[in-house]
């Protein structure tokens, strides 16, 4: 089974605020949906990575957040990612919300590639080649 890099979010009635338009949370909690969607379109999952690589994964360690036009119930978005900058241990995702062909929302998630010490403190580790590849081929 092949698996779109963009994921498609119908916005729910349970979705929005007192005004009608999308909770911005939900924006995200779709995101992040959107960076996991990404890695199943390379044919892997962050588990199957995490558990390769004997780490925890890719932990959120920032987010920004613009938003750009409201969006509301039975609106049916598309999220387009692509992973923008990679650093040692952290890369930055860039997130594209398109409510038809209008853009909507432009978010960047920085993640890093994280395991534990010997202590068990959750900890930065250099982001491995195969994270790399595989999300470069998107």
């Amino acid at each position: 089974m092949t698996v779109e890099p963009s994921l498609t979010v119908t916005v729910e009635w349970g979705d929005c605020d007192p005004a009608g338009i999308v909770f911005y949370p939900n924006y995200l909690r779709w995101i992040d949906a959107a960076f996991h969607h990404l890695l199943a379109a390379t044919g892997t999952s962050h588990e199957q990575l995490a558990a390769a690589h004997g780490a925890i994964g890719t932990p959120l360690v920032e987010v920004r957040v613009r938003f750009l036009r409201p969006s509301g119930v039975g609106d049916t978005l598309r999220i387009e990612s692509v992973v923008e900058r990679w650093e040692r241990k952290r890369f930055h995702v860039r997130h594209r919300i398109y409510n038809g062909e209008t853009l909507a929302v432009e978010a960047t998630e920085t993640r890093c590639w994280a395991g534990r010490d010997a202590d068990g403190r959750m900890r930065a580790l250099p982001i491995p080649e195969e994270l790399r590849h595989l999300l470069d081929a998107q």
